[in-house]
């Protein structure tokens, strides 16, 4: 897998399963602000008890980005002549990573910040 492809679906999987993991506690907000409700909506409590374990899994996977993002010079996987080379792509890759663990910081908070909105 090329180092670009590599870094985009490592941020993707860090976001997806912060996603996840606040699924338990900001599902149901989303979905009683859009006014579908019922009984149902409580089954998605379940997920609470696998969110620490999706929150570890998605700070593994930004930890794997960061690396590729920020340390790639000392592994030497970019090369001059690649894509990730260039400095206007580096420099995106660094704004996307950091707007990434912003998204995830704001999906870790969810649960806590949910009541404030209630």
């Amino acid at each position: 897998m090329k180092q670009k492809d590599s870094n985009l679906a490592l941020l993707g999987g860090g976001l997806f399963t912060a996603f996840l993991a606040s699924l338990c506690c900001l599902g149901p907000f989303v979905l009683l602000t859009l006014g579908i409700g019922g009984a149902w909506v409580a089954n998605l409590r379940i997920l609470e008890d696998y969110r620490y374990l999706l929150m570890l899994f998605t700070a593994l996977l930004l930890g794997w980005a960061y690396k590729g993002v920020f340390l790639n010079k000392e592994t030497g996987e970019c090369s001059a002549e690649q894509i990730c080379a260039r400095p206007a792509v580096k420099k995106s890759y660094k704004i996307g990573f950091w707007l990434v663990l912003l998204g995830v910081g704001l999906l870790f908070a969810s649960p806590e910040l949910a009541p404030f909105f209630y």
